[in-house]
């Protein structure tokens, strides 16, 4: 059947929706985005308190001399901070192609790029999560009876595999601001909410980017805020997902 003129057209990708909570793909990518806020929650309370208590500090990130010893008496602490934060990754993944659905078709060129981005950032997050967890617990272990000579080299490794995790957690970081300026600047070609809503994720992409620009040349560090930041965002996206996986279709007229 065509759509006469005037006749109202399908806000979102995909389509309309036949009732009320018939929409599986909002659903699973409310939940993923809740999951993902709630673990990136932890992962900030896991380093600040948790390991903290243990005797970890930012400082030590950056001294394998101090750090590569205390991996080795919190082997299995350390490494629980990289699996959280690797399972918060992997809650993110199905929200992407929710939030890709549900932009408008005059958006969707823009949104298809940001979403090819965001799933990109996840990927490089999760290798350089993974590289960072093994080469803790590969290296960590062996530092406390190795010589003096060994101990060099192990510390050039860490330096070498920490820099490395650095890099790919930033180039991540960026990808992701990407994702999320695509996908706010087709969300703001939507109503009204949707536009405040596209403006909102427009703030926080520019603000990654002035986290990842200030990091990278060594002006300051907001990354742990930035954690903080982007939880809270990920539990409201996560909240707008599900209610528009359950408010009908009849009522979204704004």
């Amino acid at each position: 059947m065509r759509l006469k003129k005037g006749d109202a057209a399908p806000e979102a990708r995909g389509g309309s929706r036949s009732g009320r909570g018939t929409d599986g793909l909002p659903r699973l990518g409310g939940i993923g985005a809740l999951l993902s806020g709630l673990l990136f929650l932890v992962t900030v309370l896991y380093t600040f308190v948790y390991l903290a208590r243990l005797g970890l500090s930012i400082e030590m990130l950056d001294q394998p001399r101090g750090l590569l010893p205390w991996i080795a008496a919190n082997e299995g602490a350390y490494l629980g901070l990289w699996w959280i934060y690797l399972a918060s990754l992997l809650c993110l993944l199905p929200v992407v192609p929710t939030l890709y659905r549900c932009t408008p078709a005059a958006g969707s060129a823009i949104a298809l790029v940001g979403a090819i981005a965001g799933l990109a950032g996840m990927l490089v997050g999760i290798v350089g999560a993974a590289t960072n967890a093994a080469s803790a617990s590969a290296l960590g272990p062996a530092y406390p009876a190795a010589d003096e000579v060994l101990r060099a080299q192990l510390v050039v490794l860490s330096e070498l595999f920490g820099s490395l995790q650095l890099y790919l957690r930033m180039f991540s970081d960026v990808l992701v601001g990407l994702w999320l300026l695509a996908t706010g600047l087709a969300w703001m070609e939507r109503p009204a909410r949707w536009r405040a809503r596209g403006g909102a994720l427009v703030a926080l992409s520019a603000t990654i980017a002035v986290v990842v620009a200030s990091k990278s040349v060594g002006l300051f560090d907001l990354e742990p805020y930035l954690g903080l930041l982007t939880a809270v965002a990920y539990l409201w996206i996560g909240t707008i997902l599900l209610r528009e996986a359950y408010v009908d279709p009849s009522h979204k007229t704004t």
